[in-house]
């Protein structure tokens, strides 16, 4: 009854939009025959409510989301350190026979799950492609705040997640040279994530047989064009714990992303 609350609290702002994260710490500029084009906006060291995103997820679930606070740590053209908090809400499954700790499962699973997200996410260039191409790693830690029902006492268990991600990240830019407002990108994303949880509480949500560690393994590609379409779809699975049925079935998300903040 919470989650749904909560969802019914979040979607409205979700309906704003979400700022494009890929160019907030650095200013990209492609040169054209006429003109430089900016594919990209100022560094801003603090944002509010500036990103929010709706996922539907396999089994019929909703994800509402909105990064309330962004703050930016230290010399982009050095170190810096992107921290992020997040709060969110997830709908129950629509298909019948699945299970009470279902929302649980892609919640865990989910780098951005979570009633409330608290996290870093930092990509470094790691190679040019071309002149449009790079190969990014990408790397995120978070602490997760999720629930789940105790198999024995059908009580609920609050517990906080931690979550560990590392890949690769490929992305190629597109854009009108006639036409800054259409600048614009697509990418495929394939990463590792790795999650460590109490060991009792996990235990009591889905069985003495399932370990508290958990590993996940997710792709996802996406095209972002500015002021126009910021969507993705992701592939997600569990890699471990495959005894236990709950853990082998893949969850697939697609995703709509918003602007919450809006450029002058």
């Amino acid at each position: 009854m919470i989650r749904c609350l909560l969802l019914l609290m979040i979607l409205p702002m979700v309906t704003w939009g979400q700022e494009d994260t890929l160019f907030f710490f650095s200013q990209t500029h492609v040169r054209s025959k006429n003109a430089i084009i900016p594919l990209a906006s100022p560094i801003q060291k603090l944002k509010l409510f500036a990103s929010g995103n709706l996922d539907y997820i396999s089994g019929g679930m909703l994800r509402s989301s909105a990064k309330v606070i962004e703050i930016n740590v230290g010399d982009p053209e050095k170190f810096f350190l992107p921290i992020y908090i997040m709060v969110g809400a997830l709908s129950q499954p629509t298909e019948e026979g699945l299970s009470v700790n279902y929302l649980s499962t892609a919640d865990m699973l989910n780098r951005n799950g979570g009633l409330l997200n608290v996290g870093t996410t930092i990509d470094r260039r790691i190679k040019m492609m071309g002149k449009h191409t790079e190969l990014k790693s990408m790397f995120q830690f978070a602490v997760k705040s999720i629930s789940g029902v105790s198999m024995d006492t059908d009580e609920s268990i609050s517990l906080y997640s931690k979550i560990f991600v590392t890949g690769l990240q490929l992305d190629t830019k597109a854009w009108k040279t006639d036409d800054a407002n259409t600048a614009g990108r697509a990418w495929l994303k394939t990463y590792l994530s790795y999650s460590m949880n109490d060991p009792l509480k996990i235990s009591h949500i889905f069985g003495s047989e399932s370990s508290h560690q958990f590993i996940g393994g997710n792709i996802e590609c996406g095209l972002d064009i500015k002021s126009f379409a910021d969507v993705r779809f992701g592939y997600h699975r569990y890699l471990n714990n495959q005894q236990i049925e709950i853990f082998t079935e893949p969850m697939y998300v697609f995703s709509a992303n918003f602007e919450l903040e809006k450029d002058e």
